[in-house]
């Protein structure tokens, strides 16, 4: 399907046979009709800050909605996700004694830079807001994809999404149930303000799952004392980028050898946050390696690297919302670089 391989830089978390299981619950859940299209909702940008854990927890699902319409029932898409993802985490719960988390999923357009992309580039967004057991205290966070594709969401492509975002909210909380730690929830590529040159010979590309080059591919930095985590693997986030842009600026992705390659690396993905004095300081680094393939009759040449660094100086503690802009800045600067590339340029030409 034309949706399924504009997701390709969306890993698949479930085998076949159970994609055919729950295609055929869908299947039954179309005689109900589908939802109705998006409506109005205030946008949480980001995810704010989600809560501090001191021990393990068990979390059922609330309200779940989707608001957009796939071919069968998208809440009842969701809501599977979210009973399975969390059972495998160890945090599924029934009853009374449970913390609850209601589940919005929306539609949302991406940034100027990227409106011109065909098939066009919208971003699926999860909204969770978490409530305590006796529902004491709430927390409302947010999870993104980018999905390029015309018309509505497949089936098979809105359950690879559903399972991404819920894999997501999971790891996040099970992380934060066994460890006193932070956790980064970093908004799509294509919601960033950018302004990409549009191209006016549009070529094929192939964009490769970014490579791991890092020790430690859990963890990404800390705040004082206290683990800093992403809720999404990194090498997924740049893979979308590199994804994102070319999308951006006119050009196609296609599978393996129907295109020009488009290969990376991560080398580095780091913030840290240290108490000094008069206050906080807090330092984001990412490092990528990056090989274009050229166009035909020209030497290939060696990757080149790509770094970012940023900086912010604050009076109190870094909040979680606050570490993703650090990044953001840094990831930013990064992909600026990686447009004056060499051998980007020489892939693009």
């Amino acid at each position: 399907m034309k949706a399924d391989r504009a997701c390709a830089a969306l890993p698949a978390t479930r085998d076949s046979r159970r994609l055919a299981g729950r295609l055929r619950i869908v299947f039954v859940a179309m005689l109900a009709g589908s939802l109705a299209a998006c409506a109005t909702q205030t946008r949480v940008v980001g995810g704010g800050a989600g809560p501090v854990l001191a021990a393990p927890v068990k979390i059922a699902p609330g309200n779940v909605t989707a608001r957009f319409s796939v071919v069968g029932d998208a809440a009842l898409i969701l809501k599977e996700s979210a009973v399975e993802s969390l059972a495998a985490a160890g945090m599924a719960c029934s009853g009374s004694g449970c913390a609850v988390v209601d589940l919005e999923a929306r539609m949302v357009a991406p940034a100027a830079g990227f409106s011109g992309a065909a098939p066009p580039i919208r971003v699926v967004e999860l909204v969770a807001v978490y409530r305590g057991p006796g529902a004491q205290g709430s927390s409302t966070l947010s999870y993104q994809r980018t999905v390029a594709v015309a018309g509505n969401l497949s089936t098979a492509t809105w359950m690879r999404i559903s399972d991404a975002l819920m894999n997501d909210l999971a790891a996040d909380f099970a992380f934060r149930s066994q460890r006193s730690g932070t956790v980064i929830r970093l908004p799509s590529w294509a919601t960033g303000q950018t302004a990409l040159a549009r191209t006016s010979t549009p070529r094929a590309f192939h964009v490769a799952i970014t490579g791991d080059g890092r020790a430690d591919d859990d963890a990404i930095g800390n705040l004082g004392k206290r683990e800093v985590r992403l809720a999404r693997r990194a090498t997924d986030y740049v893979t979308e980028m590199l994804t994102d842009e070319l999308r951006g600026s006119g050009h196609t992705i296609v599978p393996a050898r129907d295109g020009r390659l488009v290969g990376s690396q991560l080398e580095k993905f780091w913030i840290a946050s240290t108490q000094a004095s008069g206050g906080w300081q807090t330092t984001a680094e990412i490092e990528v390696a990056l090989e274009v393939a050229p166009p035909p009759g020209i030497k290939r040449k060696k990757a080149e690297r790509h770094k970012c660094s940023a900086s912010e100086r604050s009076s109190g503690a870094p909040t979680e919302p606050d570490l993703a802009r650090i990044l953001q800045k840094c990831m930013d600067d990064l992909a600026r670089s990686m447009r004056s590339d060499s051998a980007w340029s020489l892939g693009l030409s």
